[in-house]
Formats: C-alpha cells, structure tokens, sequence
C-alpha cells in the first residue's frame, strides 16, 4: 500500500507543476480559423477573453496550422501578458481579413508573419505585457483595437508596416525599429504628437514615423533618448506622410513656419533646439501616400550628412524647406542624397560642398553659384552612384550656374531635367564623369522653359563612354564642342546642335562614323548653327555620325545651313530643311543649302525629305572635289518622298555635283523643282517624278530592274545627252514630257 500512496502524491505533485507551468512560461499561440484543415485559414472569428471553465477558441499551437481536430488547442484562463500571440508564420501564412477582440483580452508579443495578407484587428482591448514587441514582416496589418497596459513600452519591429487606430492608454517610450508604424487618431501614440515636455517618449531606432490622421508633428528633438513629450533618435529614421501632406516641427511648438535649428551632425553648436544624435534623416516609406516636410534648419555640422528618401506614392516624398547649413568652421559639408524617392530643397541653403545624388531625386528652384541657392553655394553636383542612376530637377524660372555636373555613376547614369514654368537653364562648365564605367547623362523636361549646356560632356576614359538621351517634350541645347563618343537618342522633345563642329568634336559629340545618333517618334534633332559636324560642307561620309532617324524629325533652323550629313537610315522618318542660303548669293560667291547629302540615305516605311525653306532652297548632293562618289537613295521598302528640291553645291573652287544614284526595291518620289546636274541613276526599284516635280539637265541612267517614271503634270525633265536604259530597265516617260 506504502507505493501505492507514494505514487498518489506524486501524481498530485506533478498536476500542481502542470497547472503553474502555464503562468510560469510564456507560450506561443497561432490564430487558426481553419478547423481540422491544415494551414490556418482566413483572418476571421472573434478573439475573445477565456472565461473559468470556458476557453476561448480560435487558437492553436501547431505552426503549421491544425491536421487534425484532437489537435486544436484553446487559450487558457491562465493566459498572460507573456503569451506570444501569431498570425500565420513565415512558411503558412493567414490569410487577409479582420478579425474582432471582444472585451479586453491578454498578449504578449505579436507577429503578423512574412507570410500573411493584411490583418486587422478590430474592436476590444488587448493589455499588453510591459515590454511589448509587436512584428509586421507582412507587407501591412492593422491594429484599430485599443492598447492598453500600465508603465507598458510599445516597440514597432518587422520590415513591414503597422497602423494604429485604435484609443490606446499604454504610457510607456513608443519604439521604432524597423518598418513604419502609422499613427492614425487622435490618440493612436502614447503621449500625442503635440507635446512640450508631458506624456510619453519617442524613440526612432531605425524606423519610420508614419504621420496619419494624428496630423503634424510638433515635438522637441532630444538626442539618444527621448524625454517626457520627446522624441529620440537613437539609430536612423524619420517620418512619412499618409493621408495628405504633414508637416515636422522639431521645437515643440504648433507652427508651419518656422523650425529653430537641429543639429544633424554630431558637432553642431549654438542656438539648438534639438539634436538628430548624428543619425541618417528618413523621409518618406513605399507606402506612403503624401509629402512630408521638414521646417527646421538643419546643422551639418563640419561633415557631409546624408538624408535618405524612400519612394511612395507622391510626387514629391519629402522636402526640407528650413536651411541646411554647416557649422561656422565647416568646410566642404555637403548633402548626400540616397533613397529611390524624390527630395526637395526649398530653404536658402549655405552647404559649401557638394550635393551627392546617390539615387533617386532632387527637386530645387534655384542654382545660382556663390550666394544662397536652394542647392547650397558648393561648386559640384555629383549625380548617380555606381550602377544607380539619379536624377536633378529644376523647378525655377530661368539660372545660370557655373556649378559643375559630375557623372557620378560607374553605370549608373544621371538625369538633368527642367521643369519650370518658364525661362532657360544654362549649365556653362564642363562637366566631369568620375565613375568608372559607361553610363548615359538624359536630359529630360517639359516645353515650358529650355535647358542649355554650353560646357563640354566628356567621357570617364577611352573605354568608359558618356551616351546621351534626349526625353521629354522639351527643349535643351548643347553649344560646347563636345568630346563623349557614346551614341545619341532622341526620344522627345527636341535636341538642338547650337555650335560649328570642327571634324572631330561637335554638340552631338565626337565626330566619328562609330557613333548613331537616333531620332525616335516624338523627338526632334535641330541643327541651330552650320556646319554642326564639320567646316568642311563636303566631308565624307566616312568620317560623320550615321544618322537613324526612326519616326522623328530631324531639321534645321536659326541660319543654321551648309551642315554635311554621312549615312543616314529613314525608317518612318523625316528630313526637312527650314533655313538656308541661296545658291550663289553665299559669302564670297559661295552658295550652299541646308543640308549637304554626302552618303548614302537607307530608307524604310513611308520617309519624307522636305523644306520649308524660303526661296526654294535646295538640299544639295555630294559634291565632287576629285573623288568621285554620288549621293546614294536606298529605298529598302515603302516610299521616300523628296518634297525638297535636290540641287548643285556651287563654290569659288568650282566643285559640282555628281548626282544621285536609287537603289533598294522601293520607290522614290521626287515632287520638287530639283536643280542638281549630276547623273540620275536608277539601278532599282522605282524613281517617279511627280506631277509637280522636275529634273533640270540630268542624265537619267536606269540599269538592272531599276523604273524611271514620270507623272503627268507641270513639271519638266530635261535629260542629258548620255542618258541610257539598259535591258531590262524602264523609262516611263508621260505624255508631255519635255526633253
């Protein structure tokens, strides 16, 4: 009998154990709306305080969900502010949809797991234990019941974000230290966002203050640790807008217009209102939905400081519109820009070394050198940052800085755009490229102002080439001799050469047969001063950019006449001449036309070469000064229309032209009173001269399969005295038609 009792309180021994083991450790649950199935179903069900002798369901300690019913669990009556609480985990997640806490229930730390879809808790009250943790690792969940717990400390954790909606009475530091935490109410946060030295702290610890229906924020800044009514940066972070606009005001007091000074570098001094603690400044969160702005100057200190921007939903993520400054003895304290999202700088800032756009954007409305502009008074903007590529955008009305641009990138690339509403942008330094690598300088606005860059873009080294890209419905000029020997495309807008190229450098660059320049649809490439390539009108094809112009235009204007053209491919494309001088009335008897056809022009598609030039000014064809070499149409497909007359180069030297020669199985109409005197060869596809079109002494030679047609009308076709038709050739010639 004696075992018998011995083993009786043993047992009694080891119940008592088992009932205390609940209150003595926390435990893990895991909300599972999916009965016997496996996984834990949808976010729904209530959440509900356990009662004595009545459990609440809706809870399971299996990760993976219940397999089989024998294994759901209920929360105990012991439960605790210890008890870990979980939405799904990182393999199976719960899937989105709200679920309802009726009456106030007991928690400890909370996951909404990587694997979960948006979560909200709804009603009720959970107690939180006095050091609580709650995780977001899925994109977002929401807690809108209320929290509550006595000297509790709250800490926001996970990479995701968490909106708080709910009355809460928790009076502990509030901690962010990761993701964003959205506070949404007007007591959503501990202590308000509107405090002068009552309620409880802030703590940003690598995280991101979400400013939602609570609105602005008005609280001193105070170094590591935040005091009562204080917020604290004791690790990188900052704020960002939901819902409309807000404003940070780090002085305590409710004003939109002015700031006081923090220092964001650790050796700031005098006249501080608070201090970043040295840590990076956070605007903005992918999920955001509005600008926010800081109003106080902000104190670099002696060294450059970085403001990182994150990219959401608004045009403009976050603007600094106070001063940013050095301290009095600093030198070279310049502004790093890192983030995908978009900055504006709206204060007078006095930087004096150079801003740094590692990525994304920077919005300024004056670049002015030397004085207080809103990119400081430093000499260089760096642009890009090893393979990412960053942009400078001006929203002014008219600057001209000698501020040098620095391709920063290795392959990231850097975007110049201007956007003002009026007036020009004038870059007159030569810019620089010190990353190591090819990378590509866009420039980019709308037609409201124009951009002009009157310095020289180069390259980083024989290997590491600049390209060029034109976008935007805008205008940018390039007046510098340019030395980059990368390609250009145009792709909007319009892209103007304002400068005489000398044979090797010229606004679009080196001038070299290596490089395409490409006019897409909706772009423009405008010569705007002669000669853009080359002072010789006859330069050969050989040594010239080939030109694509690929459903654009490419065109002439300001006087700009007598510029020499190699390949060119018009594959949907148009060649039109607006400006030139007539033959014969040149300087020094000289005579030339707008655009001097020196190689070979490939077309495809329906292509057009025209003028709108006063007086009938020709485009003039190759022109012989002892090599003998023609002008070349090689209509690969579809029709090239020539609506602009073709004509002879005339010079004091005496040279002519030797003519043209239509290749290519395509046809080609000419539609204009052509004057050249050249040879006309046809050695394929179709050569038609329209009703209005006419030929003045040429002689026509059609070989091969080549057609040469004449449409009926006013236009007269004088042939040579060598003209000729081989077998299998035809000459089409109208009635009418004189020769």
């Amino acid at each position: 009998m004696k075992p018998k009792n011995q083993n009786r309180f043993l047992l009694s021994a080891l119940a008592c154990i088992g009932l205390a083991s609940h209150a003595a450790f926390a435990a893990t649950y895991y909300w599972d709306n999916n009965g016997s199935t496996a996984g834990f179903g949808t976010a729904a069900g209530t959440w509900a305080a356990p009662t004595t002798g009545n459990a609440t369901q809706g809870w399971s300690t299996s990760t993976g969900g219940t397999t089989t019913p024998g294994n759901i669990t209920t929360l105990s009556t012991t439960n605790t502010t210890t008890d870990a609480i979980n939405f799904g985990n990182g393999t199976t997640g719960l899937a989105a949809g709200t679920i309802t806490v009726s009456g106030t229930v007991q928690s400890g730390n909370i996951t909404f797991a990587s694997g979960s879809g948006a979560i909200t808790l709804s009603g009720g009250t959970i107690n939180l234990a006095a050091a609580q943790t709650t995780t977001v690792n899925n994109a977002s969940s929401t807690i809108a019941s209320n929290l509550s717990g006595s000297a509790t400390t709250f800490t926001k954790a996970g990479t995701g974000t968490l909106y708080l909606s709910g009355s809460n009475t928790y009076t502990g530091v509030t901690t962010i230290s990761s993701g964003v935490l959205v506070a949404n109410g007007a007591s959503a946060i501990s202590g308000g966002f509107n405090r002068g030295g009552s309620g409880a702290g802030i703590n940003i610890n690598n995280g991101v203050l979400g400013l939602g229906s609570m609105g602005d924020f008005y609280r001193v800044v105070n170094g590591a640790s935040p005091a009562a009514g204080q917020i604290a940066f004791a690790s990188n972070g900052g704020f960002a807008a939901y819902g409309a606009d807000r404003v940070v005001n780090f002085n305590g007091t409710n004003s939109t217009t002015s700031g006081g000074v923090v220092a964001v570098g650790s050796t700031a001094t005098g006249g501080l209102v608070g201090s970043l603690n040295g840590k990076t400044l956070i605007l903005g969160a992918t999920d955001a939905t509005h600008k926010v702005t800081v109003l106080n100057t902000l104190d670099f200190g002696t060294g450059s400081r970085s403001i990182q921007v994150n990219d959401g939903a608004a045009a403009v993520d976050g603007e600094v519109s106070g001063r940013l400054q050095p301290q009095s003895s600093g030198t070279g304290v310049g502004l790093i820009k890192t983030g995908t999202g978009t900055l504006a700088l709206s204060g007078p800032n006095t930087l004096n070394g150079t801003i740094a756009i590692q990525a994304g954007q920077i919005n300024v409305a004056t670049i002015v050198d030397t004085v207080s502009s809103n990119l400081g008074i430093g000499t260089t903007v760096a642009i890009g940052s090893t393979t990412t590529s960053a942009s400078l955008n001006y929203t002014g009305t008219g600057n001209t800085t000698a501020r040098v641009v620095d391709m920063a990138g290795t392959t990231g690339g850097a975007t110049l755009t201007q956007s003002g509403p009026s007036g020009l942008l004038k870059f007159t330094s030569n810019f620089t490229a010190t990353g190591a690598g090819s990378k590509t300088l866009t420039l980019n606005g709308s037609d409201l102002g124009s951009g002009e860059i009157s310095g020289i873009i180069v390259d980083n080294s024989g290997t590491n080439r600049t390209s060029l890209a034109k976008s935007g419905t805008g205008t940018w000029i390039l007046s510098g001799l340019n030395t980059f020997t990368g390609n250009v495309t145009i792709s909007g807008g319009i892209l103007a050469a304002g400068v005489t190229g000398n044979g090797t450098s010229s606004a679009m660059g080196s001038v070299s047969n290596t490089r395409t320049i490409t006019v897409n649809a909706g772009g423009t490439l405008r010569f705007s001063a002669p000669n853009v390539f080359s002072p010789n009108f006859n330069a050969p094809a050989s040594g010239l950019p080939v030109l694509n112009i690929a459903g654009g235009t490419m065109t002439n204007g300001d006087s700009a006449t007598n510029s020499a053209l190699g390949n060119i491919t018009l594959s949907g494309g148009t060649l039109t001449a607006t400006t030139g001088s007539p033959i014969g009335t040149g300087q020094s008897g000289e005579g030339w036309g707008s655009w001097n056809l020196n190689g070979t022009i490939t077309s495809t598609g329906t292509s057009t070469i025209s003028s709108t030039a006063p007086g009938g000014i020709p485009i003039t064809l190759s022109a012989d000064s002892g090599n003998s070499f023609l002008t070349t149409f090689n209509i690969q497909g579809g029709t090239l229309t020539a609506s602009a007359p073709f004509g002879n180069v005339t010079r004091v030297t005496n040279l002519t032209s030797t003519g043209m020669t239509k290749t290519g199985s395509g046809a080609m109409v000419l539609s204009a009173a052509n004057t050249y005197t050249g040879g006309t060869n046809v050695n394929a596809g179709t050569l038609n001269v329209a009703s209005t079109g006419s030929l003045d002494n040429t002689a026509i030679s059609a070989t091969g399969t080549g057609i040469f047609s004449v449409t009926p009308g006013s236009g007269t076709v004088t042939l040579g005295n060598t003209s000729t038709a081989a077998a299998g050739a035809t000459l089409n010639l109208a009635s009418g038609t004189t020769f």
